[in-house]
């Protein structure tokens, strides 16, 4: 699907006009722009986990909506919003990650699952809704309540216009990191960025496009789906309205997965390489052992490796870094790729402690919470 989509007139042009992230010298530059992508995004739809995991999801919801009442229709709205907001992010997270199938979440902890989700959102709509209290009293005027008149000048004006302009990407940030303080990072806000480039500016357009989508015209199929007098249509309708979500958290996704294993400054951790091709596991340890790789080349070697499922490369690699070149950016990297090598291989204690020692030696690295969440789920 997405070689045909190569070929159609005007697409490559296009693409070349406007721009990419990647310097114009690399030979694969118009490879990581967000357009080659687009058939992915649309054919995660056709995927049967996925509808059996949304029908699931609503009928929960309704379920939970049927029995609520009073303060508790609060509490389990609540839980709706965390449960979907897991998912959601799951969606962007694996297929950020390169994973092209559906994986559903698992929701075990409370807050984990269902309370973390939905801080991480609030904190992403901060600066939007620091534009609304600045100007609290001129806004609610002009919904119809009467307060005292309000200062809603440019200042709050331009703060909501920023805000609106940067939720799809503190959304990424914080699917993939899972982390309030790098949501609220200024740094790396630019630092991703300026590694999207004009990539941010389509996905960005399309996530506002499928959100007015989703208001005028699935909410209105779901409503007229909702009042037809068969049983259980309420989970259907729902179910629809879960059609453009699914897309704007995959489009997200997209967004990131060429950028990945080419930026160790992306907030967003490597996880699974873009590479295909795995050389010959002598000639990578020797390469290796020779001492002449830079910690990012041994980095992109393991990385590799673990696509390729050789483990034992993957542990060479690693093992070169922590010896060699341990304080450089990638070692958190690296050791996190060990961790999944050896979960690969059903090693779960070897796996822990990889992921123990990368939390002890970089408390602070945006790895390090992903590393925390992981034990405490293990």
């Amino acid at each position: 699907m997405r070689h045909l989509w190569r070929t159609l007139p005007g697409v490559a042009t296009f693409i070349q006009y406007m721009g990419s992230a990647i310097d114009s010298t690399d030979e694969n530059h118009l490879e990581k722009h967000l357009l080659w992508r687009l058939p992915d995004v649309i054919s995660y739809l056709f995927q049967p986990s996925l509808w059996i995991g949304l029908f699931g999801l609503a009928l929960l919801s309704v379920l939970l909506h049927a029995v609520s009442f009073s303060l508790l229709a609060l509490i389990t709205a609540a839980i709706i919003a965390g449960l979907e907001l897991g998912l959601f992010f799951q969606i962007t997270r694996t297929t950020a990650h390169g994973v092209r199938e559906f994986r559903a979440p698992d929701f075990n902890h409370v807050f984990d699952d269902i309370v973390h989700p939905i801080l991480l959102v609030i904190a992403c709509a901060l600066p939007m809704l620091v534009a609304l209290y600045w100007g609290t009293s001129e806004f609610l005027m002009a919904v119809g309540v009467t307060l005292p008149t309000g200062d809603w000048s440019a200042g709050p004006v331009v703060l909501f216009g920023v805000g609106v302009l940067l939720f799809p990407l503190l959304l990424t940030i914080a699917a993939i990191d899972r982390s309030i303080s790098g949501v609220l990072t200024p740094t790396t806000w630019l630092t991703s960025l300026r590694s999207f480039g004009s990539n941010y500016l389509l996905a960005a357009l399309g996530f506002y496009g499928l959100w007015l989508v989703e208001a005028y015209i699935f909410a209105e199929i779901a409503e007229a789906i909702d009042e037809l007098p068969i049983f259980g249509v309420s989970v259907l309708a729902l179910v629809v309205l879960y059609i453009p979500r699914v897309l704007r958290y995959r489009l997200l996704g997209a967004l990131c997965e060429p950028f990945l294993a080419e930026s160790p400054n992306l907030v967003i951790p490597v996880a699974i390489a873009q590479e295909t091709s795995v050389e010959d596991s002598q000639e990578c340890l020797a390469r290796i052992a020779s001492g002449e790789m830079s910690s990012r080349q041994i980095l992109k070697m393991a990385n590799t490796a673990f696509s390729g499922k050789q483990p034992q490369v993957v542990y060479r690699a690693v093992e070169a870094i922590w010896s060699n070149h341990r304080d450089s950016p990638e070692t958190c990297q690296a050791l996190w790729v060990a961790s999944q090598a050896q979960e690969q291989e059903g090693n779960l204690e070897a796996m822990k402690g990889t992921l123990a020692r990368l939390v002890e030696f970089e408390p602070t690295h945006p790895l390090a919470s992903e590393a925390r969440l992981k034990l405490r789920r293990s």
